[in-house]
């Protein structure tokens, strides 16, 4: 407010670093200095966790390994997947 913009309008980006999986890791969604390492559903605990407590709009995914299959695995499977836990949670 003080800067004259309405903070609702002030978009935050998070970027979120790791590998999506076949096998379930273990998450430590709070530290955020951690690569993400685990399935499709729990990485998408990952965005909806930082889209409701922080409130984070926008996400960039930064794959450890950087394959079309890791990029494939984000936009098919995690977005979707978050999209609804979001959608759950408002």
């Amino acid at each position: 407010m003080a800067a004259g913009r309405d903070p609702a309008f002030v978009r935050r980006i998070a970027q979120v670093v790791g590998t999506v999986t076949a096998m379930k890791g273990q998450l430590r969604i709070g530290s955020g200095a951690d690569p993400v390492r685990g399935t499709a559903g729990q990485w998408a605990e990952v965005p909806a966790h930082l889209g409701t407590d922080q409130p984070f709009t926008s996400f960039v995914f930064r794959p450890e390994h950087e394959t079309a299959d890791q990029v494939a695995a984000f936009a098919g499977e995690v977005v979707p997947e978050a999209r609804r836990l979001l959608d759950g949670r408002s």
